[in-house]
């Protein structure tokens, strides 16, 4: 594929070239990256080819359509063009540097929602904008980018509505509103059309024909065939990855020898698609729309392409596009430039998505209230099944003089004022530490339920937003840092509605400084549940998968934490093992914060009998801090080892 594209700089053109290139996925041994040519090439070792060698070519101001059978490899196709999936085979190149380093000056809308329903369109493109204008773009350059947009897509009137109470093609048209935003010059659409009645997908269609005439080169993958007739050019991919066709689409009628576009995909189910693309590359068509089967001439940057030359009288009816504003990844493109204010964009990005992701947050009044009661809900039912003195402290000593009788008198007198003196301990349940320690686990297991459940569908619910984004050049440490922003914030008031219903009906009987402990405690356990749920988000494709997946990382804190089976009660490996389960740290650092190990002491004959040994709950609030510092910055490190590498299978 050989278009022109302007230049970040709007000086020269930039050439785009697609040549050769195939896809395949399935199953093997693996995938492993290799250095050809000047960039990355992602090899699949499967045999499954759902993109055979393929070579087109889209000129400046065309409206091309991508057609064929679901599943024959249009997305592929698309995805791969835009620099989103990388080819076994091939290049794709744009201006002579590989497609993914000038992925800000080119749009691609998936089929999937790239904006929230719960934005307004005046804020949706706002926030874009914000993520993918220049630095050098003021407060002035993003209204007027916004304006801009909202005029050309004639979306002016719909400004104020929330999304989710538009139609599916006002949808569709904020989705390409949010590409047009820093005027790329080459856009593809992923069935764009998809769910619309004939009126809408006319209308859409029509837009689209707009664009392409104002200068912008448009690739639209389709199903719908009515308003073929807008296009310039048209690909037919069959079964298999097989371009079966390419040129203009009346040609097409007469290359399958049928009536109506329509009629072209039961040509494609009553012949192989391979002996039609056979049948394609014998009839060796040499317009100037062809490219040999086997590849391109290399183009020189700044000049145009061989066999590009306009149409006659194209150049009054498509001006040449306005020099696009420069993409966020403008400057780390540059070979052998650093990029420009990197600390400033991550600020700027960050905040951006800080204040969409809050205001998305605190706009589902419903769900907020929801995950906000929960927290008290779960306290109190956590707190109704012990006694309320559970955490006062009796000193129930045996009298010193019988113990020394007992002692005279033998073991078995001894023992038996032991037994009786515990018998007493278990009769007032106030006085029973074991009991307090119950509660203090119940405790953490309840925020780690509260941070895991909060944020292990953040991620992957907004997975072709993260995908864009990303190709816009928006880092992957800014969507963490503000998804962390507003899930910290939750989960620290979750965890202080907790600990006052706690604080309120079982007093712990201890200093203050206890209080601000166990508080502190438990954020910081919510806060590594937070980062565990993230991890899951980020490592799976369906919210259905997250949720599957929290009860396997909940078991092991059900398990290790110690309460349970206190851990030095636990033979080897296991008791290393459970060493896994950031429960146990913070159980240990409940313990330490209400001095549990002085509580036990309290009564000798409880002392003898304790299964949690003396250093258990003896560990120092920097240790406790460390600990559970350290799982919080693992979970966040894998996920953003993740969040780049997980992408959407090709289809």
């Amino acid at each position: 594929m050989t278009g022109t594209l302007p230049s970040a700089s709007g000086s020269e053109p930039l050439s785009v070239e697609a040549s050769d290139i195939t896809v395949r996925v399935g199953s093997g041994s693996g995938s492993r990256i290799t250095w050809e040519r000047p960039n990355f090439v992602l090899r699949d070792e499967g045999r499954h080819q759902i993109l055979a060698r393929s070579s087109l070519r889209f000129e400046l101001g065309e409206l091309a359509a991508v057609i064929g059978e679901s599943g024959a490899g249009k997305t592929t196709l698309l995805r791969t063009l835009a620099g989103v999936t990388s080819p076994t085979r091939g290049q794709v190149m744009v201006g002579g540097r590989p497609v993914r380093e000038v992925r800000g000056q080119i749009g691609y809308v998936p089929q999937e929602s790239i904006v929230h329903d719960g934005l307004s369109v005046r804020e949706a493109l706002d926030y874009a904008a914000r993520l993918r204008l220049p630095m050098t773009a003021r407060r002035a350059d993003i209204d007027a980018a916004v304006a801009r947009v909202l005029d050309e897509l004639d979306l002016g009137s719909q400004a104020r509505v929330r999304i989710r109470s538009l139609s599916g093609g006002q949808r569709k048209r904020v989705a390409v509103g949010t590409e047009l935003l820093n005027r790329p010059g080459l856009l593809f659409l992923d069935e764009p059309t998809t769910g619309l009645d004939p009126a809408l997908e006319a209308r859409l269609m029509g837009l689209f024909r707009t664009l392409a005439d104002h200068g912008r080169t448009l690739v639209v993958a389709t199903h719908a065939t009515r308003s073929l007739s807008l296009c310039d050019k048209l690909a037919v991919i069959g079964r298999g990855g097989n371009l079966a066709f390419f040129g203009a689409p009346e040609e097409s009628l007469r290359f399958f020898g049928v009536s109506s576009f329509d009629a072209i995909y039961q040509a494609l189910l009553d012949r192989p698609a391979h002996r039609w693309r056979s049948e394609f590359e014998q009839r060796g068509a040499r317009s100037r729309n062809d490219l040999p089967a086997h590849g391109v001439e290399p183009v020189p940057s700044g000049e145009p392409p061989a066999g590009s030359e306009q149409e006659p009288g194209r150049d009054s009816r498509r001006p040449t596009p306005a020099s696009p504003l420069p993409g966020p990844e403008e400057t780390s493109a540059q070979p052998g430039r650093s990029p420009r204010r990197p600390l400033r964009r991550v600020a700027r990005h960050t905040r951006a998505l800080s204040a969409r992701y809050a205001r998305l947050f605190l706009r589902d009044r419903r769900t907020l209230f929801l995950l906000l009661l929960q927290a008290p809900l779960i306290a109190g039912a956590i707190v109704s099944v012990f006694d309320p003195s559970v955490f006062l402290r009796r000193d129930l000593r045996v009298d010193p003089e019988l113990v020394d009788l007992a002692e005279r008198l033998g073991a078995d007198a001894l023992r038996q004022l032991e037994i009786g003196s515990l018998l007493e301990l278990l009769k007032d349940a106030g006085s029973n530490p074991l009991r307090a320690a119950q509660l203090l686990y119940a405790l953490v297991i309840a925020a780690i339920f509260l941070g895991s459940i909060n944020s292990a569908r953040e991620v992957v619910k907004e997975r072709g937003i993260v995908e864009r984004e990303s190709a816009a050049g928006v880092g992957s440490g800014c969507y963490l840092a503000s998804k962390l922003v507003v899930l910290l914030a939750l989960v620290v008031a979750q965890v202080a509605l907790m600990c006052a219903v706690v604080f309120v009906f079982r007093p712990l009987d201890a200093p203050d400084s206890a209080h601000v402990m166990v508080f502190g405690t438990l954020v910081l356990v919510a806060f590594a549940a937070v980062a565990m749920g993230l991890l899951i988000s980020a490592a799976t494709r369906t919210q259905e998968q997250a949720i599957g997946v929290i009860p396997l990382t909940l078991i092991p804190q059900l398990l290790f934490t110690g309460a349970l089976v206190p851990v030095a009660q636990m033979g080897e490996p296991v008791a290393t093992i459970s060493a896994v389960a950031y429960g146990q740290s913070a159980f240990a650092g409940l313990g330490a914060a209400i001095d549990l190990n002085a509580r036990i002491a309290d009564n000798p004959a409880f002392a003898r009998l304790d299964e949690f040994g003396t250093s258990f709950f003896a560990v120092a609030p920097a240790d406790v801090v460390a600990s559970l510092g350290g799982f919080l910055l693992a979970f966040l490190l894998l996920t953003l080892v993740l969040l780049p590498r997980r992408r959407k299978p090709a289809r």
